[in-house]
């Protein structure tokens, strides 16, 4: 153990940790992996690689239903992934000019030059790079090139090229290595620049994902500046150099070098350096052993570890993120306990690799804590076990020891990350001995504590596996554990299975999957990206990758295949991949772009030690109805229907059914759409999101068609975190769009540090909304918040909009939109009622207005001021705006080139209940009414803009002349009694900022009318009618009405249950006075019980004869429906034999019957599908089913 470890430390050669992302290349063993093949904690993913030589190859045929969406490139002598500045992942091919070189006792090949080839995410070519391979003084060969996986623009020089790092490692002959890195621009041969070293770590410390601000670290072996530790001699440090991006007079200095003495390096998985960025600053963590790990190396008789020796981090940061060079902030130590009885090495970076340099997860106090792995080796068995600690660290220009936080666990042999669950604590599994078993133990990453634990052996049969993955679920998440057993039927074919696992130790449901004939192996693909049930295709169902050993036709050995396969076990693959006659065997797999445009399933290839990419397009398979066109739309059905508008945003769509999105993130890329979406009136409901569920809806200048449409669409239940600015749950940004009849209800829209709104962010170039609405919370205190629409610019307009619920943000928040440009179209007959709370320049319909009108709006509910602006001026809130601005040719009366603007705030009526500031109050004001910016109508407004000075005191205090006078763009606008005028200075007048006062009880249908409103059903008329009169809403409003479920089984003399909710609109004793119900065919069902838990109406409807009724609901002049099937409740599958239903069981929707083969019929006797052992109903919709076998049958009812 002792003469490998003092290798490693000699050539750098040892083999990778199992957590660390380390370049596969030995001679590179610093250099990080680049993201397709890493986790989303930075660690590798679990292998899916086959080795194999090229003479394993068997001829098979491997076209399959995908081949269509296949893209090649060229086989090459290497090949990778490249990650781009914007997040994409690109790819490259490496074509070496060499030469093979015959020797006396052996032959080598010499590389004399390469030719690189970048290809984008289509895998189209970008540029190519060649150049010949230059040796310096010393160097005899070229031992490896290696392509560093960072690209950069702007980085090296100034243009917009991209540019990329070719690593090379050269054999000299004094048996030691050279490393350089040579740079180009993605398409010159020209070199940009040479460093000494090779990269080891590359972070990007921009503050939005438009930047880019690198910081690039080169790693040298140089020649000591330390001869000596602790008496023991040192001959080569390791040297990092970290440059930032060149200036205009070129690249300078490192930002940062530091020096560590190679006898010093922590042990064999040692990351001597690594980096991450932390609120727009780089930091880099430096660590090393204080004295060389052994008491003496070169003692072949000495294996005793040094005594007080510790790990050393230095953790170096700039003083602020506009700093070009770091400094040391400061060093902690961690103990070592290693003793001759307890061989034990500690490392950073070697559990989740950058993130081992944790912010935030914690500590609150802004300092980074340390993830560090204290590894044990077993000389008897030459095993490793390890320890995971937390350790907080030393703060500023500090040295001290660090202090254990957490315990992440002791004494396990490794651990498998799980994935990221939204809502739940990062996991990793532990697997541990219990007794004669093992336990999985899933362990909490912010507190150390085991969350879950579970034994192998589920139930008969069942198990976990080194293969469980952690999956999103409606009610939180399971675990899906791949099974090592197969089973085959009589037909030969062949199943293997994944078991999904309850929180509790449930069998969820199984999937069998059916992987063929002839099959001696099988591995399903069980990492978590593989589990999206969209991500092959479009329909809900699952489907699972993975590799096969195959019998040769011939009977003679086997071959491996890659397999695509449906959780139903009677679907054809939908990928099936063997050995390929041109390519040779599959060598790798690996998903990429995932999240952007050009989604691939990417399977590389080997042949006589030449390799080929072969890119799949993902889905595999698109849209089952419609062709995209405005005869023949795509009909969305799923949530990857939803998904994948984003691979065809020109083309028409429509809703074909209700979506929930339970358990499901949907994924959003940066597309803009300029097709059409019509919802149909369809729901979807419980969508997650962190930015809006289209990027921008855009009408193309040239389009003389319809284009960048959105219409008839619902959302219930909603939730956005925003992660970027102008997010809305529908879009970011409109451009020439026309959005109507988009309706959001019981949202919950929140963000830490950008703006938002509920329903589209920014809206501009003739953009319209009309008869949409948003219901619920949107919280982001800081920030800029619209209750439909973030601003309003360029003609754009916002008609017939309604918004309810509560609104808390920052400054600039409207109740319609946050700011009104002057020149867009404006708002008109819209109507707010909500609890507006945000700190200043808040309006019931907008924050801020440059004067586009706003007419005929009645705004309801409360507005809450709680901050002045920082430069004074009031709090600027007003029941429709909080900031008017200035009309300018009041401010130059004397101007005759200026003419006065039209109105800007018309035929209003505000009926809120309280209109407040509940801040500080302003201790002075600069000048008269500055400060005077809270009223019924507008707040701040020309009235409150600075008087002309017409001299100044002996003090230089400036005198100011008369007051401005009030803005003369008010028309109109009336306020609701009792509400109190706040200033009792302004006018109680249709044309102040307080508008006139009306009692409630006095206003009605004709009085609004006699203002301009208008009374109908459509955007040109959508006042409501037949509402409350004092209290006008849209023809629109009063919620949505649904039904769950709309579609149900139930044999006669049964009974289900329907239940109502009304979302948008909090159920009161009045509402549910006016509640009714019709079921068609009562001769079919009756109505039974009927109650209101307080939150729904729950009605038992019992069915009586065989056939089939619609069930119509009506509430607060809303219309749900459901359709009732009643079957009869003898089961009508006469064909099938046998009662002895016992054999069969039926547990947590799987039914059982080992050693037989079970088949699912519907209520109507069609088969439905078919397993072994064991067969899934989970998927099925609610009815009545049978499961039989030869046998026995057994009456399900789902």
């Amino acid at each position: 153990m002792k003469h490998s470890f003092l290798t490693a430390l000699a050539v750098a050669s040892a083999l990778s940790s199992v957590a660390a992302p380390r370049s596969e290349a030995p001679l590179f063993r610093y250099m990080p992996e680049p993201k397709a093949v890493t986790d989303f904690a930075g660690n590798p993913q679990r292998p899916s690689e086959v080795s194999r030589s090229s003479a394993d190859v068997a001829r098979v045929e491997t076209l399959s239903p995908a081949t269509m969406a296949l893209k090649k490139l060229p086989a090459s002598d290497d090949l990778g992934y490249l990650d781009m500045p914007n997040g994409e992942v690109w790819y490259y091919t490496v074509a070496y000019d060499k030469e093979n070189v015959i020797h006396e006792a052996y032959s080598e090949v010499i590389i004399k030059g390469f030719k690189l080839t970048v290809y984008d995410t289509k895998l189209d070519i970008v540029g190519t790079v060649e150049d010949a391979v230059t040796m310096a003084e010393g160097e005899t060969k070229l031992a490896q090139l290696q392509i560093t996986p960072t690209v950069t623009k702007k980085f090296f020089n100034d243009d917009d090229k991209y540019e990329i790092m070719v690593g090379l490692a050269f054999n000299t002959s004094k048996f030691v290595n050279h490393y350089r890195t040579v740079v180009y621009s993605i398409g010159n041969n020209t070199p940009l620049a040479t460093f000494q070293g090779y990269v080891t770590s590359a972070v990007n410390s921009a503050t939005d994902a438009w930047s880019e601000k690198f910081w690039v670290t080169f790693m040298t072996e140089e020649e000591t500046t330390t001869p000596e530790v602790n008496g023991i001699v040192n001959v080569v440090d390791l040297v990092f150099n970290t440059y930032k991006s060149a200036g205009y007079s070129g690249m300078g200095d490192p930002a940062l070098t530091v020096r560590v003495p190679q006898i010093t390096v922590a042990g064999e998985n040692a990351m001597p350096f690594i980096s991450t960025v932390s609120d727009g600053k780089p930091w880099f963590a430096v660590n090393r052993m204080k004295y060389c790990w052994y008491e003496d190396p070169f003692d072949f008789n000495n294996d005793n570890p040094t005594p007080d020796n510790e790990l050393m981090v230095d953790l170096y940061t700039l003083e602020s993120s506009w700093d070009a060079v770091a400094k040391l902030y400061s060093t902690t130590t961690i103990p070592s306990t290693a003793t001759i009885d307890d061989l034990s090495f500690l490392y950073l970076g070697d559990f989740s690799y950058d993130n081992d340099l944790s912010f935030g997860r914690y500590s609150a106090d802004g300092l980074p804590s340390l993830i560090i792995t204290r590894q044990h080796y077993t000389s008897s068995n030459d095993s490793y076990t390890y320890d995971y600690y937390v350790y907080s660290t030393a703060g500023k220009s500090q040295t001290a020891a660090g202090e254990k936080k957490i315990t992440i666990a002791e004494n396990v042999t490794g651990g498998y990350f799980m994935q990221d669950i939204k809502g739940f604590d990062p996991q990793v599994l532990f697997i541990v001995e219990d007794g004669n078993s093992y336990k999985f133990n899933f362990v909490s990453l912010v507190t150390g504590e085991t969350e879950v634990s579970l034994p192998y052996m589920i139930a008969e049969n069942v198990y976990l596996t080194v293969d469980t993955e952690r999956i999103p679920s409606a009610d939180g998440y399971v675990f899906a554990a791949a099974q090592t057993r197969g089973a085959s039927q009589d037909n030969g074919d062949v199943y293997t299975a994944m078991a999904y696992i309850t929180r509790d130790g449930q069998v969820d449901h199984i999937d069998y999957i059916n992987v063929g004939k002839n099959v001696d192996l099988a591995q399903i693909y069980s990492y978590y990206d593989g589990f999206d049930p969209y991500i092959f295709n479009l329909d809900d169902n699952r489907e699972y990758m993975a590799l096969v050993k195959r019998k040769n036709d011939d009977g003679k050995g086997n071959h491996e295949e890659l397999l695509v396969v449906s959780s139903d076990p009677e679907a054809e693959p939908l990928l099936q991949l063997g050995p390929d006659e041109e390519m040779g065997s599959i060598a790798n797999i690996a998903f990429v772009n995932l999240d952007g445009d050009d989604p691939r399933l990417v399977v590389s290839y080997v042949k006589d030690y030449s390799y080929t990419f072969a890119a799949h397009q993902l889905p595999l398979v698109g849209y089952e109805q419609g062709s995209g066109s405005r005869g023949r739309p795509y009909v969305i059905t799923t949530v990857g229907g939803l998904q994948h508008i984003s691979a065809s945003p020109d083309a028409y769509y429509v809703l074909g059914c209700d979506i929930d999105a339970s358990g499901h993130t949907l994924k959003t890329s940066k597309y803009e759409f300029t097709g059409v979406l019509d919802g149909k009136g369809y729901t979807i409901s419980n969508l997650d999101l962190d930015r809006a569920l289209i990027p921008t809806v855009m009408k193309p200048s040239e389009a003389d068609y319809e284009a960048g449409v959105v219409r008839n669409l619902n959302f219930v239940n909603p939730t956005l975190e925003a992660s970027a600015e102008d997010q809305a749950i529908l879009a970011s940004v409109l451009s020439g769009a026309t959005i109507s009849n988009v309706h959001v209800y019981d949202a919950k829209v929140t963000s830490d540090n950008c703006d938002v709104a509920g329903l589209v962010g920014r809206v501009s170039l003739y953009s319209t909304v009309s008869e949409c609405s948003f219901n619920g919370t949107i919280d982001a205190l800081e920030n800029s918040v619209g209750g439909i629409a973030l601003n309003l610019v360029t003609s754009s307009a916002i008609k017939a909009c309604a918004v309810s619920g509560s609104i808390n943000g920052g400054s600039e928040v409207g109740g319609i939109v946050a700011t009104l440009n002057a020149n867009a179209a404006g708002v008109s007959d819209c109507h707010v009622d909500a609890a507006i709370k945000a700190k200043n320049t808040i309006g019931g319909i907008a924050g801020d207005s440059g004067r586009a009108l706003i007419a005929n709006c009645h705004v309801e509910g409360s507005i809450e001021a709680t901050e002045n602006p920082r430069w004074g001026g009031g709090p600027k809130a007003g029941g429709i705006v909080g900031n008017l601005a200035p009309d300018y040719s009041a401010l130059n009366p004397d101007n005759e080139q200026t003419e006065p603007a039209g109105p800007a705030v018309k035929n209003c009526y505000v009926a809120l209940t309280s209109l407040s500031y509940t801040g500080q109050t302003s201790a002075s004001e600069q000048y008269p009414g500055q400060n005077d910016t809270m009223h019924r109508i507008v707040g701040a407004s020309v009235a409150n803009a600075e008087p002309d000075v017409i001299d100044y005191d002996s003090e230089y205090n400036p005198v100011y002349g008369d007051p401005r006078e009030p803005d003369a763009g008010l028309e109109g606008n009336y306020a609701v009694a009792s509400l109190n005028r706040v200033s009792d200075k302004i006018d109680d007048a249709l044309t102040s900022t307080e508008g006139k006062s009306v009692a409630s009880e006095d206003t009605s249908v004709d009085f609004f009318t006699a203002m301009g409103w208008k009374y109908g059903n459509d955007a040109d008329n959508p006042w409501n009618q037949t509402g409350d009169a004092n209290h006008p809403e849209l023809y629109f409003e009063g919620g949505l009405l649904t039904v769950t479920p709309a579609v149900a089984t139930v044999e006669a003399g049964g009974e289900i249950t329907f239940s109502l909710s009304l979302h948008g609109i909090e159920l009161t004793d009045e509402l549910l006075e006016g509640f009714a119900f019709e079921i068609a065919d009562e001769t079919v069902a009756e109505a039974g019980d009927m109650e209101f838990d307080g939150k729904a109406i729950n009605i038992v409807v019992k069915g009586l004869a065989e056939g089939s009724t619609k069930i119509t609901f009506g509430l607060n002049g809303k219309q749900a429906e459901a359709q009732l099937t009643v079957v009869r409740n003898e089961n009508s599958i006469t064909e099938i034999n046998g009662d002895k239903t016992a054999v069969i069981s039926y547990v947590n929707h799987v039914a059982r019957c080992e050693g037989s083969r079970l088949s699912v019929y519907n209520a109507a006797g069609s088969l439905l599908r078919q397993g072994r052992d064991a067969v899934s109903l989970a998927d099925l919709p609610a009815g009545i089913y049978v499961v039989a076998n030869d046998s026995a049958s057994l009456k399900v009812v789902r």
